[in-house]
């Protein structure tokens, strides 16, 4: 467009140009069809389908990987299919025929900005999962717990686990403590019992033994000198025997005091006993004393732990390096399967944990969880290792560790244990203690050990109504045992029964 000066001046009079004069047309700028296009497409940076399909590929190839390594055994195509290492075979190559799919129908290398955004989109991938390995890697090596029984992250272990690592650890315990007295030793029935004499502080609680190898105020007390008129014998696990408190704070003592001066309690309660070496204990120590009354306590782990070989693997945190004895049922009857037991000496010079004796009958074990020899690197990768951990794929459908095998074995040994008392002369009582970690564990809910005793029929005591008005800081300590006032509530809350049934007896 021309301005109004050079208009003006190109005009003649009369506002005509002159005719020899040829009037200045501006400058058009002409864009072509292809530069318009050119600025309109826009410039594609990530391709996200491309990106998912990628994550998705990776992802399906790691789950068959992971399939390869743990799969030990050879079976046929349909039962492998239909095992848990099949159903993560099956979702890997699904997964990775479909990812395929999508990253051959996204590579397009005619196509100078769709071939960009394909390199871009793989170097990005590639950096992001660099960068989440490496994330995870390090968190792992950070927070996983070293145990006696294996590396733990979280309830978990990191598998496989090493039997070597095991022997080490134990070995390298007994080493340290030759020459010293333990409050626990081993005992070819029991497992493990308490000492005579003993004394031993764990976080600042002292624990004694009588001369005996019974809980008591002072090492070396004899229970056997005093006479009383009337004798209680209690049997169990920690519960029972009163740990993290002192002696005079258990609830064993405090029902003696509240029953009066002419009753005797005897503790035979046992850290982390089953209930098949409550029922041991019962038979091999309790029996000899002639007792009045015995009463049983259990916490529902117990029920777990009589379905255990080698306490090791039931307690992956705690040093009890001892064999459990493990009863069975046998033409429904109960039966003891590995007595005598070995000594820790003999179970930490096996070479693998397969060479122990009767290691397929414990409930903890898993075959498929222990010393793979075939690949090395995967092992070095914890994260590898808390994959394999997130997602096991070893099945144990082994009946004789079932959960109905334990209902019907600890069901078993609860019946033994009355009729055995009964026969011998003296009143037998079965407490299940509730444990919590919180308050809001106490739920309206019927622990197993409730219903394996009342489907056997037989009557027993639950202290839970009694220890659920006291606030949760005074009613345990902080492994779960009882503090000093829930032991009191236990022992306030037995007093009348046990009043009654010594009344009843005494008739």
């Amino acid at each position: 467009m021309l301005n109004r000066k050079t208009s003006e001046g190109l005009k003649g009079e009369g506002g005509a140009l002159p005719e020899n004069e040829v009037p200045v047309r501006p400058k058009v700028v002409e864009l072509t069809t292809s530069r318009i296009e050119e600025r309109a497409l826009p410039v594609r940076v990530v391709d996200l389908w491309l990106l998912g399909a990628l994550y998705l590929m990776e992802l399906s190839v790691l789950s068959i990987i992971l399939t390869a390594y743990v799969s030990d055994r050879k079976p046929s195509v349909l039962s492998f299919l239909l095992s848990r290492p099949g159903y993560l075979f099956l979702a890997g190559v699904c997964g990775l025929v479909g990812a395929a799919v999508i990253v051959r129908s996204r590579y397009a290398p005619n196509d100078q900005i769709r071939s960009q955004a394909f390199r871009m989109t793989l170097g990005m991938n590639l950096v992001s999962v660099v960068l989440l390995f490496l994330a995870g890697e390090g968190a792992i090596r950070a927070l996983y717990v070293e145990t006696t029984m294996g590396d733990m992250w979280g309830k978990s272990y990191l598998l496989p686990r090493e039997w070597s690592k095991v022997v080490g650890h134990f070995q390298e315990s007994f080493r340290s403590k030759l020459g010293k007295p333990s409050y626990m030793l081993f005992n070819e029935t029991l497992g493990w019992t308490i000492g005579s004499g003993r004394s031993q502080n764990d976080q600042g609680v002292s624990y004694f033994s009588s001369a005996e190898g019974l809980r008591s105020s002072s090492p070396g007390v004899a229970f056997a000198d005093r006479h009383p008129t009337v004798r209680i014998a209690l049997i169990g696990d920690s519960y029972t025997f009163g740990d993290e408190v002192a002696y005079e704070d258990t609830w064993g003592y405090q029902l003696e005091k509240l029953l009066g001066p002419d009753v005797q309690v005897l503790n035979f309660g046992v850290n982390a006993y089953g209930t098949g070496q409550a029922y041991l204990r019962y038979l091999q120590d309790v029996r000899a004393w002639r007792p009045d009354m015995v009463i049983f306590g259990f916490v529902d782990h117990d029920l777990v732990r009589t379905m255990s070989v080698y306490a090791p693997l039931t307690f992956p945190t705690a040093t009890i390096p001892y064999a459990a004895p493990r009863f069975v049922m046998r033409d429904q009857q109960l039966a003891l399967l590995n007595a005598p037991l070995p000594p820790p000496e003999q179970i930490y010079s096996a070479r693998t944990i397969d060479e122990l004796p009767y290691i397929e009958w414990d409930r903890s074990y898993v075959k498929g969880e222990w010393d793979r020899p075939a690949w090395t690197i995967p092992t070095r990768s914890y994260l590898f290792r808390w994959l394999e951990s997130w997602y096991p794929m070893a099945e144990d459908l082994r009946p004789d560790v079932s959960d109905a095998a334990m209902r019907e074995v600890n069901g078993a040994i609860f019946q033994a244990f009355a009729k055995q008392t009964k026969a011998d002369g003296a009143i037998p009582i079965l407490v299940h203690f509730p444990s919590w970690m919180q308050d809001s564990d106490v739920l309206d809910y019927t622990p197993l050990g409730v219903k394996i005793l009342r489907s056997a029929g037989l009557d027993f005591l639950d202290p839970t109504d009694c220890l659920t008005p006291i606030p949760f800081a005074d009613r345990v300590m902080a492994r779960r045992h009882y503090a000093p006032k829930g032991n009191l509530a236990v022992a306030q809350c037995f007093r009348e029964p046990v009043a009654e049934q010594l009344a009843k007896r005494n008739k």
